[in-house]
């Protein structure tokens, strides 16, 4: 038992007022910050109150407050303080306590002894730092509230401001004072589904929330003023729009998990979930598109607006995670109590990691755990405390951002104190695991789009040097790695937060080193340049100062009127913006460029109003944003259609977060080793940062494949015609598209720019780019993609090749397995094929998205399309761009009618069909039932039912896509023999070809296969002639390019291709006569083959021989001499002008052509 103290008083007329058992709450066991008593007083001093009771009110603390500190708290909790006796007190071991004696009133109507104990709660909570002091308080007092419950109602009225709703505190307050009974109601919502002392499970809670959703909206009817109506309803949507809480854990925050696509105040785009943070100490949100996302969290330094920042980071994560299995996730937060930077560095960093590990902890309070060792859904365990109205969500990943460089080990020994299952590959980038400015992998990733654009000017930026502006400082991750990419790159003009970086005319070599000696550096500034390495007229200058010299040398570098002596730091910047260089490189915070139409406040960044530029006043050639959100999305487009080179920066810096992920992914199996004893921790750690180099090489070819897909569509101009009309329409129903938020143009605006001849910008182009990509990746895992056991070579390429040579056994229990799969076929199928293609071919044949993604693995696989793609890859930026546009651009047609002919042909629908038992659900193939090659199928490849995502048994060692392959094996060998199997025209056709290309600087491999592209597409009808005739793939061959020359096929081909296309049904017309000619020409040399073998005419083992076998053919089928001579005597010249483009294409004469091939057979 605690003895009663002893201690002297300051005033010893006032010991009698002393509560010894108060005192000894500040020094027991658990001493408590504050002791709060309270009196009532019944005397002439409760006049002054204007009748109100009065009371003393005695606070009891360790530490010495000041007065003009305790009132406002006092007040804020609705009471009214008449007087006031600071005192002290002294205990024998010279300890001292602080009691505060004060004369107070309560509001009218409340009962002092009524709200005693929630009074002290929320006094206590708030002198302790647990609470907020704002007029949100009086709701305690007022509404016998727990000071806890007002805590609550404080984090969604703090909500309400990131979101812009343009409400006060004060006014939040007063409107729930003045509605209690609307007030009551948010609070019963919030309990009815989330406190887990309440009975009742989901569903009951669930309908306990929409009976109280319709009590709620009558009472609101009855709320007087509009503004307090609009108010109470946001309030009202935000709070049955949250499905998670920790508010009953009695942590130091309150984490809200919401829905924000169910918040109509939210601004778009609305991200799918919000876990939002309010505590005094720091206030977070973070944004996810899906239960299974990632991306940064950022310490902000906006402390009004940041979830605005976040919204516009999470946007850009977004597009950047097309490339990677998450979808985009982006958290951020304000440290409330941080002091000031400046004034107090080192309090400013712990204060900083204080908040973050807050947020950090109050992000996994809401988010559900695995049991140890376990994959799938049932061993996903939700906290304790926490009611989770939505369903299992178990999968929290987050990454450096700006100002959280430094955190990930703090972020995981968070983690682990939580006993959360992805261990370490929570956080990516921790002492195990990848040290990405180490790597510098995102700067290496935006220098591939740098390389690019540079590229498409014909400048080899690794051999030739130019000149470029940054944003950012050699101490930086981004733009300090940046910088060191080309020896070449002259930096004449950088600037951070700090400094103003000047070098006029600088030497290429002599500043590389220099900048890289800063790099290396501990901790680098501007300020530590090495001024003997600046050229004449330039220096390093602070941000603070009030004006800077402005000489000759940098009036010239950078524009500047020769007027211009002095600048003030802000109009430099500016002026630097504006210059007049090769690149700007992105590598610091803040938004710099908006569009010419657009207002400052469209930035999104007010610190920067004052020195940001309109795009229109642009003068560099190419743009590369290794940071985020250097330029407005509007800025972007506008500089793309004047000519300069940019993508977005959710294309230049995709390759951290992808670096991230594949981090994350290789933890998850090699945790699943350890566990299982297969390796020790310390060989865990060895092994990973083993693969750092393979894993960034790997991160690299995605850049440059979507750096050349962006090129390629660009300069291809398809995404303006109508088919890109009708993809951004499904995309819209669909895909989530919002055109108007991502400043997609409008159908009107598309025919303007069709007509004009304008294609659509890379900004615009990138866009599309990710909602293609995850589009289809969602298509494929929500139609059961992913059950082949083929599909395993997709894991071996994903992972380094070490993990697949040691581990490849253990790629199935991977709990992403069918994500990593359905991602990278996602963006295998895109950067290969196109951006429309797939919907394209959807909507043109019916097939299903899961069928589509299957036909062109195995078109990939049979042609080796992916050598080719890299060997274009590859091509040298001084290669001519005439060569390079056509080779990638046959390269796409190629792989479109390839993969149309695996769909139509119908054998790997079939074979998936059957081993699911028959389902149907796609189209008949284009083949006649009668067809001798393959009978109809209708079922599709993928489900396309509502099944389980399961999508089979992936224990099944049947595999289609293995089966095909198999019967498709000879077509590589034949593909290398077809200039001999060829007959005259077509081989004159690909010399012409090889010799067009002879200058092109393309690869000769690639100049071989692209020489002969079109006719290695016929080999697949081969492979069917062989099977059905018994003859070799040589002696099909042979006979079948016999044929195609006789009867005028390939130039009824280009004829076709002629044929309009400025509709959905000009276009499956144009197809489908292109399918109906190959395959009657396919009939046709198969009814040769069988009749002359019956006629023991000799099958021909060379071009002679095979032309001779086909006229052996036509004088033993004399019945067939009209259709002959139609085609051979009468028809010649109109197709032939058709092909050539010297007359308009009359489809009457191609039909007829078409069905005189077919009558033959």
């Amino acid at each position: 038992m605690t003895s009663t103290p002893t201690f002297s008083i300051s005033d010893e007329t006032f010991e009698d007022v002393v509560d010894p058992s108060a005192v000894r709450e500040l020094t027991g066991d658990d001493p408590a910050p504050v002791a709060v008593r309270l009196h009532r007083r019944e005397d002439a001093a409760s006049t002054e109150l204007g009748g109100q009771s009065e009371h003393r009110l005695r606070l009891y603390l360790k530490s010495p407050r000041a007065l003009s500190e305790l009132l406002p708290v006092l007040e804020d909790l609705g009471l009214r303080v008449v007087d006031q006796r600071p005192l002290q007190l002294t205990g024998e071991d010279g300890s001292t306590f602080q009691l505060y004696d004060f004369g107070v009133g309560f509001p009218h109507g409340v009962e002092a002894e009524d709200v005693l104990g929630l009074f002290e709660e929320a006094l206590g909570a708030v002198l302790s730092g647990r609470a907020a002091s704002d007029a949100l308080n009086r709701l305690v007092l007022a509404e016998s509230l727990p000071w806890r419950t007002v805590a609550v109602l404080r984090a969604y009225t703090r909500y309400l401001i990131q979101l812009g709703a343009g409400y006060g505190e004060d006014f939040m307050a007063d409107a729930l004072l003045r509605n209690p009974g609307v007030t009551r109601l948010l609070v019963e919502i919030f309990a009815a589904g989330l406190d887990p002392e309440r009975d009742g499970d989901r569903e009951a809670r669930l309908v306990e929330r929409r009976r109280l959703r319709g009590e709620i909206g009558e009472a609101l009817d009855d709320v007087p003023g509009l503004e307090e109506d609009r108010f109470l309803r946001i309030m009202a949507d935000a709070v049955l729009a949250t499905v998670r809480t920790n508010a009953y854990l009695d942590h130091a925050s309150i984490a809200l998990k919401m829905l924000p696509r169910e918040i109509a105040a939210a601004p778009a785009p609305r991200p799918a979930y919000e876990i939002w943070v309010s505590a005094p100490r720091v206030e977070g949100t973070h944004l996810r598109f899906g239960k299974v996302a990632r991306g940064g969290l950022r310490w902000s330094d906006r402390p009004h607006d940041f979830r605005t920042e976040v919204l516009g980071l999470v946007k850009a994560q977004q597009s950047k995670n097309a490339v990677i299995i998450p979808e985009g996730a982006k958290g951020g937060f304000f440290p409330r109590w941080a002091p000031d930077r400046d004034a107090d560095p080192e309090g400013y960093q712990r204060e900083g990691r204080a908040a973050y590990s807050l947020f950090i902890g109050s992000l996994l309070d809401v988010t559900d755990n695995r049991a140890a060792g376990e994959g799938d859904e049932s061993s996903v365990v939700t906290p304790d405390g926490v009611v989770a109205l939505d369903g299992p969500d178990d999968y929290l990943v987050v990454a450096a951002d700006k100002g959280t460089a430094t955190f990930s080990d703090l972020a995981n020994s968070i983690s682990a104190d939580y006993g959360f299952w992805l261990g370490d590959a929570f956080a990516s980038g921790g002492s195990v695991g990848f040290d990405h400015k180490q790597m510098g992998i995102t700067a290496r990733g935006a220098w591939e789009s740098v390389k690019r654009h540079f590229a498409a000017r014909g400048v080899d930026c690794q051999r030739e040097d130019f000149t470029a502006i940054g944003i950012g400082g050699m101490a930086g991750d981004v733009f300090g790695n940046g910088m060191l990419r080309s020896e070449h790159t002259r930096l004449i003009a950088a600037f951070d937060t700090r400094h103003i970086f000047l070098d006029p005319a600088p030497d290429a070599a002599a500043s590389f080193a220099e900048r890289k000696r800063l790099f290396e550096l501990p901790r680098a500034y501007w300020s530590d340049y090495d001024e003997s390495s600046i050229s004449a007229g330039g220096g390093v200058y602070p941000r603070s100062a009030k004006s800077i010299e402005i000489g000759e040398e940098v009036r010239e570098a950078l524009g500047l009127d020769d007027s211009v002596r002095e600048l003030a730091p802000a109009d430099l910047v500016s002026a630097i913006l504006r210059a007049p260089a090769d690149l700007l490189y992105t590598g610091g915070a803040g938004t710099y460029v908006k569009a010419t139409d657009e207002d400052q406040s469209d930035a999104g960044d007010r610190a920067n109003d004052p020195l940001r530029i309109d795009a229109s006043e642009l003068r560099v050639a190419v743009i590369g944003e290794g940071g985020n959100l250097g330029l407005t999305q509007r800025a972007r487009i506008e500089a793309a259609r004047r000519g300069i080179l940019v993508n977005t920066d959710a294309i230049d810096n995709s390759a951290g977060v992808e670096t991230s992920d594949r981090e994350v992914n290789l933890k998850i199996l090699v945790d699943r080793l350890v566990a299982d004893g297969e390796l020790t921790r310390d060989e865990r750690a060895a092994f990973i940062e083993q693969q750092v180099e393979e894993v960034a090489g790997l991160v690299l070819r995605t850049n440059r494949e979507q750096n050349v897909l962006l090129q390629a569509e660009r300069l291809g101009t398809r995404p303006t015609n109508s088919t890109a009309e009708r993809f951004m329409a499904h995309l819209e129903e669909h895909g989530g598209l919002d055109r108007e938020v991502e400043l997609l143009p409008s159908d009107e605006e598309l025919a303007a720019r069709r007509a004009a001849g304008e294609p659509l910008t890379s900004p615009e182009l990138a866009v599309l780019t990710a909602y293609s990509k995850t589009d289809l990746s969602r298509s494929l895992l929500e139609g059961g993609f992913g059950a082949d056991p083929w599909l395993d070579e997709i894991l071996l390429e994903y992972f380094p090749a070490a993990v697949g040579e040691r581990y490849a056994g253990r790629f199935g229990e991977h709990p992403l397995r069918r994500e990593i799969i359905c991602t990278r076929v996602a963006n295998d199928v895109v950067d290969t094929a196109g951006i429309v293609f797939v919907h394209r071919v959807v909507e043109e044949t019916g097939a299903s998205p899961a069928t589509v993604a299957h036909a062109f693995i195995v078109a990939r696989e049979i042609f080796g399309l992916r050598e080719l793609m890299e060997l274009h890859r590859g091509i040298a930026p001084t290669a001519d761009p005439e060569g390079w546009s056509a080779v990638i651009r046959d390269l796409q047609r190629f792989t479109d009618r390839a993969v149309r002919w695996v769909i139509a042909e119908g054998t790997l629908s079939a074979a998936a069909a059957a081993a699911r038992g028959g389902a149907a659900g796609e189209p008949a193939s284009t083949r006649g039932d009668d067809s001798p090659l393959g009978p109809d199928d209708d079922a599709s490849f993928g489900r396309d039912d509502d099944s389980s995502a399961a999508g089979g048994d992936d224990s099944s060692p049947e595999s289609p896509i293995r089966e095909v392959l198999g019967r498709f094996e000879g077509v590589a060998s034949l593909v290398e023999e077809l200039p001999d199997l060829v007959a005259d025209d077509a081989a004159a056709s690909i010399h012409e070809r090889a010799r067009r290309a002879a200058g092109w600087e393309v690869p000769a491999a690639l100049v071989d296969r692209w020489a002969s592209i079109w006719q290695s597409l016929s080999l697949l009808d081969v492979v069917e002639i062989t099977r059905a005739s018994g003859y070799s793939l040589r002696e099909a061959a042979l006979l079948y390019f016999a044929v195609y020359e006789r009867f005028r096929v390939r130039n009824i081909a280009l004829a076709i291709t002629e044929l309009p296309r400025t509709g959905r049904w000009d276009s499956i017309a144009r197809s489908a006569q292109r399918a109906d000619l190959y395959e009657a020409t396919a009939e046709l040399t198969l009814a040769i083959a069988l009749d002359n073998d019956e006629a023991g005419v000799e099958r021909g083992g060379d071009v002679a021989g095979a032309a001779r076998a086909l006229a052996k053919w036509e004088e033993s089928h004399r019945v067939r001499m009209p259709a002959i001579r139609r085609l051979t005597e009468e028809m010649p010249e109109e197709i032939d002008a058709y092909a050539s483009g010297a007359r308009p294409v009359d489809l009457a004469t191609l039909s007829v052509a078409v069905r005189t091939l077919r009558e033959m057979a």
